[in-house]
């Protein structure tokens, strides 16, 4: 990966890490996910790069750029996830200890692998888009958060309710935030 990309990693890997430590976000994000099968570290990231001049505009250009960052989320995260939710139901008498540390390397693994699905979905979106430029207003990085956002939600969530719209918000708020991570490496 380029220095630039990595760059570009380490900013959306830093915004994602902001916004999901904002209040109500995890479980907004949890919610997406346990509901739809949302695949939370590529949301966040690609309204990250919304924010850094990367909007992914349209249904077709989302499939090419998140190909193998889903292939990453079913074959990698997910039976990691899987794996970490099962042991405390496992985990029998004499073992639950144990099985806590396990649980807790887990995490630590599947945010670590979040982390690597995020370069990914970085090195394929600037390798398939030309930047256009940073939103330089909260009203231009609202915009491209939320219609990125959407379209992205748009394939998991069959139908909309008001609970879906006001997590969305708390996300798009979090993400907008001061303090959401440093600024665009260019």
């Amino acid at each position: 990966m380029s220095t630039e990309r990595e760059e570009i990693a380490a900013a959306v890997w830093a915004r994602t890490l902001a916004t999901y430590s904002s209040e109500g976000v995890a479980a907004a994000c949890i919610g997406f996910q346990d509901r739809h099968g949302v695949g939370v570290s590529a949301l966040l990231a690609l309204m990250a790069l919304a924010v850094l001049g990367y909007p992914v505009a349209d249904a077709r250009a989302m499939g090419r750029v998140l190909r193998r960052a889903e292939d990453w989320q079913r074959r990698v995260i997910e039976p990691l996830r899987g794996a970490r939710r099962a042991l405390p139901g496992a985990a029998s008498n004499g073992i639950e200890e144990a099985a806590k540390g396990v649980r807790r390397t887990l995490l630590v693994q599947e945010i670590e692998t979040e982390r690597l699905q995020q370069q990914l979905l970085v090195t394929d979106v600037v390798n398939d888009m030309t930047r256009v430029a940073e939103a330089s207003t909260d009203g231009g990085r609202m915009s491209w958060m939320d219609s990125v956002a959407r379209l992205y939600l748009a394939r998991f969530c069959e139908v909309w309710s008001n609970d879906e719209e006001a997590a969305l918000q708390l996300l798009l708020n979090a993400m907008a935030g001061d303090g959401a991570g440093p600024p665009s490496p260019h």
